[in-house]
């Protein structure tokens, strides 16, 4: 009879699930760069970007990137499968109670040959079907691990949407920031071309030497080059832009 009882203690112990405890972190209260300011510092997260990029065209690319970008549809998807999954872990921990209501009428013969009988009844009744009793709380984790899905499911879609308006924002960025040396990188190029002219004419008065004429070529060379490695990588910048949105 003792060994009969260690037994039933053990087997009861194997279906009791584990219940899960927030493991206790010692974090500071405030980030170390906002310790000095009288108040916090807001997180990028609870900031909306269109505050934080007020340019409309930078707007209408992030909006354009948002729209189309297969892996946010995904990551969508894969939330509202999550908030589905999550309800009928919840359901399930309820008795669910169904309302029968039926009626039936029927035509039958009477007593007489041509007479007919009519004859009509109804049910009603309230019925529950079968409900598990969480007693060992295998229901509750199974709804929390649920819930915990649909939270990991959610961050990860809003890590993924603002990397992508950062990847977006950075490549046009980089797009006016290539437009500007371009732009003075050209003057530059104009601007030795006609320091090259000067020193041509120059040397062929006999006022200054060649040396001078081929420093003017390698300057004008070095410019030319400058222009070019920008260009192409304007071109790269323009490209990485078109696959984001």
């Amino acid at each position: 009879m003792k060994t009969w009882s260690v037994v039933s203690a053990f087997v009861l112990m194997g279906c009791q699930s584990a219940a899960f405890h927030t493991p206790a972190l010692d974090l500071p209260a405030h980030w170390h760069a906002a310790r000095d300011s009288r108040e916090p510092q807001a997180s990028n997260l609870t900031l909306r970007w269109e505050s934080v990029f007020p340019s409309s065209e930078l707007q209408a690319l992030i909006e354009k990137a948002l729209r189309n970008n297969s892996d946010l549809i995904i990551a969508a998807e894969r939330i509202e499968l999550a908030r589905i999954q999550s309800g009928i872990e919840d359901a399930a921990r309820l008795p669910s109670l169904r309302l029968d209501l039926g009626s039936v009428r029927q035509r039958g013969p009477g007593a007489h040959p041509t007479d007919n009988q009519i004859s009509e009844s109804g049910r009603a009744g309230l019925l529950m079907p079968s409900w598990e009793i969480d007693l060992w709380g295998r229901l509750r984790d199974r709804a929390e691990a649920a819930r915990r899905n649909l939270l990991a499911q959610t961050a990860q879609a809003d890590a993924l949407r603002l990397s992508l308006i950062a990847q977006v924002s950075g490549r046009y960025l980089d797009l006016l920031d290539l437009d500007h040396q371009i732009q003075i990188t050209e003057r530059t190029v104009e601007a030795r071309k006609k320091s090259l002219r000067l020193n041509r004419l120059r040397f062929e008065e006999g006022i200054s030497s060649v040396l001078d004429v081929h420093q003017a070529e390698s300057s004008l060379a070095a410019a030319e080059q400058s222009l070019a490695d920008q260009r192409r990588r304007q071109g790269q910048t323009e490209h990485a832009l078109s696959l984001l949105l």
